[in-house]
This record gives C-alpha cells, structure tokens and sequence, in this order.
C-alpha cells in the first residue's frame, strides 16, 4: 500500500505502479499552510540580512539530507549552474548521514 502526500503524487503513483485509485489514500502533510499566513517577506531583504547582493539568485535545498531527498543530484548539477549563473549560491539546510558530502 501507498501513502501520497497530494493528489498529484497520488496519480503519479498509481501510473508509475498502475494503482487502482482506492489503493492509495492521500494524507496531506501535518502543517497547515495557513499558519504561515502573513509571513511573506521580500526574498531580496532577506538575502541583504545575510550579507548576501539581493539580486544574486539562491537555490535552497531545506530538509532531511538523505539519500532519499537527492541532495546530492544537486550538488552534481552545481557546476552547470554557476556556468549559467556564476554569481548563485547554493543552501543546504538540514541534517542527515549525507550532511558531509554537501
């Protein structure tokens, strides 16, 4: 049995593994988003705050750094990306036993 954490990750399973619909419920994740309401603040201060030109793009990878997670199909795509945008930095935020290869 599956698990999907949204409608679109349910229908991707059930085609990817050819589900039957009533085999995989959908439990969305424990959060609700609403409580973040009004915490909206402008990327580019946030960046300034950091010491950071707010107009150099960030890519952020939050959360588990596992295996599982892929962070480290992006660090492998790094280099193609500071080719196009040599300026970017690069966020891993989280833990995880693939911590030190990131």
């Amino acid at each position: 049995m599956f698990v999907a954490v949204s409608h679109s990750l349910k229908g991707e399973l059930m085609w990817m593994y050819n589900l039957p619909d009533w085999k995989v419920p959908v439990v969305y994740n424990g959060v609700s988003a609403r409580a973040f309401d009004g915490w909206l603040e402008d990327a580019g201060q946030i960046k300034a705050g950091t010491g950071s030109d707010p107009w150099i793009p960030w890519c952020s990878s939050p959360g588990r750094i596992t295996y599982k997670k892929g962070p480290d199909l992006l660090a492998q795509a790094i280099p193609m990306l500071l080719h196009h945008h040599p300026n970017a930095r690069f966020v891993f935020a989280g833990d995880g036993h693939m911590r030190s290869h990131c």
